[in-house]
C-alpha cells in the first residue's frame, strides 16, 4: 500500500513537473489578451488584476476556499 501511493505522489509531480517545463501555448485570443494587456499603465494593470481577481472570486466555477 505504502509502495503504490508512493509512485501515485511520483506520478503527479512527474506531471507537475512536465507542466513546468513545457507550457501549452498561448491561442490567438489569450495572446491578444496579453498584448493589450502588457501595454497597459501599471495603475492599469493593477486595476485588471483586482477586476479579474472580483471575477474569479464571484465565479460560480471557482470553488470558495
Amino acid at each position: 500500500m505504502a509502495l503504490q501511493l508512493d509512485l501515485v505522489r511520483v506520478f503527479y509531480a512527474l506531471i507537475s513537473l512536465k507542466q513546468k517545463l513545457f507550457p501549452r501555448p498561448l491561442n490567438q485570443e489569450e495572446a491578444s489578451l496579453l498584448e493589450h494587456y502588457r501595454s497597459l499603465s501599471e495603475q492599469d494593470r493593477i486595476a485588471v488584476r483586482y477586476m479579474c481577481t472580483a471575477i474569479r472570486e464571484t465565479s460560480k466555477h471557482h470553488p470558495r476556499r
